[in-house]
């Protein structure tokens, strides 16, 4: 009681750090936690992407030989390979494959050969085909691809194209691929984000 005679109350606030804690908010190791957790799922959702729109069969210029020759735009040069869908376990009928630029001059094509001899099947994630060429663009721009009749009568070839990098026979364009690119992080990040949670309980129990 005031010596005047006026009654005072006192009001005992506890501290905010306290009070944040309480009510379940992260300490500021748990928050470095939660924020690394979250980076690591970005990064897993960006290789996703780039692991599906680089290396696998989405991002693959598919096209048939019904329809005679195919011309692609190529913006980078490298090196690539076509590959034809399979179909049951017979290797494809198609003998030569000619990728020839718009002035005429034709690149050299080198049949893909197994270490047996023969045809090199891939089973690709969600892609199952036979590697049947490859070859090497130099300078960027359009190339008509196209098959030759193994006789000048002869029916003309039939079948499913792809035409990807060289690198999507490689282990890249593997479901390890996709586990390094996409699934590695996303795992790290759940790890993360599991942490800082149970870092946030510890503080606020203590």
């Amino acid at each position: 009681t005031h010596p005047a005679g006026v009654v005072m109350s006192v009001v005992l606030v506890a501290p905010v750090e306290s009070r944040r804690q309480r009510h379940g908010g992260l300490s500021r190791p748990g928050r470095g936690l939660g924020i690394l957790g979250v980076a690591m799922m970005m990064a897993a959702m960006f290789g996703s992407v780039v692991w599906a729109m680089g290396y696998s069969p989405l991002g693959f210029e598919r096209f048939s030989l019904d329809g005679g020759a195919r011309t692609l735009t190529f913006d980078t040069p490298g090196d690539y390979v076509v590959y034809e869908e399979r179909i049951g376990d017979d290797p494809p009928l198609l003998t030569t494959l000619v990728v020839q630029a718009g002035n005429g001059e034709r690149i050299s094509t080198q049949p893909a050969v197994g270490s047996e001899g023969g045809l090199v099947r891939r089973n690709l994630p969600m892609f199952d085909a036979w590697e049947v060429a490859r070859f090497t663009v130099v300078t960027p721009g359009s190339y008509s691809v196209y098959a030759v009749r193994s006789a000048p009568a002869g029916p003309r070839p039939s079948g499913t194209l792809a035409v990807a990098p060289v690198s999507t026979a490689q282990w890249q364009g593997t479901w390890f691929g996709l586990a390094l690119f996409g699934a590695a992080p996303a795992i790290v990040a759940a790890m993360l984000l599991a942490a800082a949670v149970r870092r946030g309980r510890a503080s606020s129990t203590g």
